[in-house]
């Protein structure tokens, strides 16, 4: 294992990315006619918009603070390969978020993209598992692996109902419907990741030590 100034090579360079996507962002917002008139938002069109904004605000903001939780407990060692992979996926996934939260104005691509960062995510927990098996990681390490699976599988058959299903008038019951899965399934994910219901079936799919 790298000593701890290695370690927090990491964070400290990923930390400051989290503040750069939201305010450029924010920057971007703000050339919004709605962002200077507030009355705008309650159309049809910019009400969705906002609330597509606020999945992606919802989505980013709680991934910072579970990458924060998950660096405290198993921080990134850079001298390990698969410390590095999880610090190059790290990078990908704010690469992501800025197309997150630069796409909310189209909703289905917004889901294709969430579809995009749980794979990502799954790609992350395997490399942490690479990272710390040599100091014998206990199930529920694998049970949590196996969260991030459930709900790539929830998101991608939400991108998918709303691809194969599309709506004839956009903004309609369907996509609010759709956006109110995917903002409880953001909120659901974390709370899962604690509660680890489902275990014998997260264990499978969170592919326990010594599987590959």
């Amino acid at each position: 294992m790298g000593d701890k100034a290695d370690e927090r090579i990491a964070i400290d360079f990923i930390d400051p990315l989290f503040a750069v996507a939201l305010a450029a962002n924010f920057t971007s917002l703000s050339a919004e006619p709605w962002f200077n008139c507030p009355t705008m938002i309650f159309t049809r069109e910019n009400l969705f918009h906002v609330a597509s904004l606020f999945l992606a605000y919802l989505t980013v903001i709680l991934s910072w603070i579970g990458y924060h939780k998950s660096i405290r407990k198993k921080g990134i060692d850079v001298n390990h390969w698969a410390g590095e992979v999880r610090f190059f996926l790290d990078v990908l996934i704010l690469i992501f978020y800025f197309i997150l939260l630069e796409g909310y104005n189209d909703f289905g691509r917004e889901l294709w993209v969430l579809v995009a960062i749980y794979v990502l995510f799954i790609f992350w927990d395997q490399m942490k598992r690479l990272e710390g098996a040599q100091e014998g990681k206990d199930s529920g390490s694998a049970a949590r692996r196996g969260v991030t699976v459930v709900w790539f599988i929830v998101f991608l058959s939400v991108a998918l109902l709303n691809l194969l299903s599309p709506t004839s008038k956009p903004y309609s019951c369907q996509d609010w419907l759709l956006w109110l899965v995917a903002i409880a399934g953001t909120f659901a994910y974390r709370k899962h990741k604690k509660s680890l219901w489902g275990k014998r079936m997260l264990l499978v799919l969170g592919c326990p030590r010594g599987n590959v």
